[in-house]
């Protein structure tokens, strides 16, 4: 195989994942859990959190704080598959340790 190809192949990837980063943060993903609505970008930034007030009224505090853990925990897997979603396109399928 050729090793200028290969950089070459390399350096188009990077410049590839950049770009992909740079759309990433103006991707959302929204998980709604239990009146919890988490609404999360391609970087893992929380951009809003939306309790329903009916979470609120009558329920003991570590209750509500299991139900925002599990919205939130919910908007970060939905994240981490659309990007790896976005890196398949990159690699085109190949499984490249730590990228995928």
């Amino acid at each position: 195989m050729d090793m200028f190809k290969l950089l070459k192949q390399a350096k188009e990837m990077q410049s590839q994942m950049k770009k992909m980063q740079d759309e990433l943060k103006d991707k959302t993903v929204e998980a709604d859990y239990q009146g919890v609505k988490v609404v999360m970008n391609g970087k893992l930034e929380v951009l809003s959190l939306k309790i329903d007030p009916a979470v609120l009224a009558g329920n003991q505090a570590d209750k509500v704080e299991r139900i925002v853990l599990r919205a939130v925990n919910d908007a970060i897997g939905k994240t981490q598959a659309l990007m790896a979603g976005e890196m398949k396109k990159i690699s085109g399928g190949m499984n490249i340790p730590g990228l995928t």
